[in-house]
């Protein structure tokens, strides 16, 4: 695994600078950097889209006392969606698109939660209480008899 995440931090940047280079020969510098920046605001914005939309879901299942399985997998692609938009570069960017679109997230968390095993018998419990609430604190100062503001506070031994 440590192999796999090393040859992923030289050959992804590799790939971009590539990738940067071939694109910036056939359309010029002003017009990469352009795509660039644009393709990584319009990633934002729909990462930011797509993300209020997942997170309604995932209310919407808790409401209902249902598992939000499938939302926690898809708000994962879109967080992992979201980074891969700041790293400057198409590839990335890429890969951040494929990652917004549902069909994918959605056959994602089909092969998480089936290697998982996820779907157990866990089930979401909201606790809520809509009886009377009683104030104890004024129940108890009732009982107290303390001295009022204008009289004088006697001491343990009865002195003033």
């Amino acid at each position: 695994m440590l192999l796999i995440l090393l040859a992923l931090l030289v050959l992804v940047p590799l790939a971009e600078v590539w990738v940067i280079v071939q694109v910036g020969s056939n359309l010029g510098i002003i017009t990469t950097v352009v795509l660039l920046v644009g393709v990584s605001v319009m990633g934002t914005a729909l990462t930011k889209y797509e993300g209020l939309r997942v997170f309604r879901s995932f209310m919407s299942a808790v409401d209902k006392g249902e598992m939000p399985s499938r939302d926690i997998v898809a708000g994962a692609c879109l967080l992992a969606s979201g980074l891969l938009f700041l790293v400057p570069g198409f590839v990335t960017d890429v890969l951040g698109i494929v990652l917004l679109l549902p069909p994918v997230r959605a056959g994602l968390a089909h092969f998480i939660l089936r290697r998982r095993g996820a779907r157990s018998k866990t089930r979401v419990v909201r606790a809520t209480y809509s009886g009377p609430i009683v104030d104890i604190t004024s129940v108890v100062n009732e009982n107290v008899n303390r001295p009022s503001l204008g009289q004088p506070s006697k001491d343990a031994n009865g002195d003033d």
